[in-house]
């Protein structure tokens, strides 16, 4: 009686780790599809960081160039 018992509860745990991997997978599945959409954001957002550290530099250099630097 004692190893029907033990089996039973030995076959639970089995279960229960089985449908915790499977949650899982499909939990990495969708991050996998929002992490392509984040790469879209992410360049978007680089871009908007370049162009505002770049204009001032080149606006400083243009005008470096045309009334000299010191």
């Amino acid at each position: 009686m004692r190893i029907v018992n033990y089996i039973m509860i030995l076959s639970i745990f089995i279960l229960a780790s089985c449908n915790q991997a499977k949650k899982q997978n499909s939990d990495f599945t969708k991050a996998a599809k929002t992490a392509e959409i984040d790469t879209e954001e992410l360049v978007a957002m680089l871009d908007t960081i370049w162009r505002t550290e770049q204009e001032p530099i080149r606006i400083r250099d243009s005008l470096g160039k045309v009334y000299g630097y010191e």
